[in-house]
């Protein structure tokens, strides 16, 4: 680990422990929003849950970008309106954190849809930096190898995901509307299968934990 890794870490852990020397939970049980960022438009209130992807603090407010499963949206902070304590969550605030947000959406002079917040919940603090968000993850095996990261940076690896997950389902949905049943295989197994040379060997999350991936298992519908 590098110093500039090391000092980011011992960073966040401080902002940690401030968070509860001021009580903050920060590792809340549930939270329950009632929208998706998609769903905010203009003079509504809503409560949205998600990743700060993007933060900008300038004295006695602060805008930072929020993201879910559904798209992003940027939010508003003010000290005067949220108070001294909301205020001081945010000043502890990090990219790649969770939190949970209700206020009322309107437009910046720009015509951009932000949530003046009304409460912030904090949900969780990101050890870790995000990579760039302008320049995300470009080293193949990165992506595939943190796929959360990825999917949080990267638009089209989403729409790839949600195009997959729909075909995924129109299938499904199909076959059980014709009886038929679903029937899941081991694929990784601890011994070879017979020796078979249908079966290649995998190291699987680690070189220590040599697995066999079964070519011919998987799925099957009878």
């Amino acid at each position: 680990m590098s110093s500039r890794e090391e000092q980011i870490l011992a960073a966040r852990r401080d902002k940690l422990a401030k968070l509860i020397e001021l009580g903050i939970n920060v590792s809340p049980p549930a939270y329950s929003p009632t929208h998706l960022i998609k769903d905010a438009k203009f003079d509504t209130e809503i409560n949205v849950a998600g990743r700060i992807r993007s933060l900008r603090r300038q004295g006695k407010i602060a805008f930072f970008d929020v993201s879910d499963r559904s798209g992003h949206i940027q939010v508003f902070a003010a000290l005067p309106e949220v108070g001294e304590v909301v205020y001081s969550l945010v000043k502890l605030l990090d990219p790649g954190d969770f939190v949970g947000v209700k206020g009322t959406v309107f437009k910046t002079k720009s015509g951009e849809l932000t949530v003046r917040t009304k409460e912030l919940t904090f949900l969780g603090k990101a050890m870790r930096p995000l990579p760039d968000v302008w320049y995300g993850l470009k080293d193949k095996e990165d992506r595939f190898r943190h796929r959360h990261v990825d999917l949080l940076l990267n638009p089209i690896s989403k729409q790839l995901l949600d195009s997959r997950w729909t075909v995924e389902r129109a299938i499904r949905e199909f076959l059980w509307s014709e009886n038929y049943q679903e029937v899941e295989t081991p694929i990784l197994q601890n011994l070879y299968l017979y020796h078979s040379p249908q079966c290649a060997r995998y190291r699987h999350v680690s070189p220590c934990c040599p697995r066999t991936l079964s070519q011919t298992s998987g799925d099957r519908w009878v």
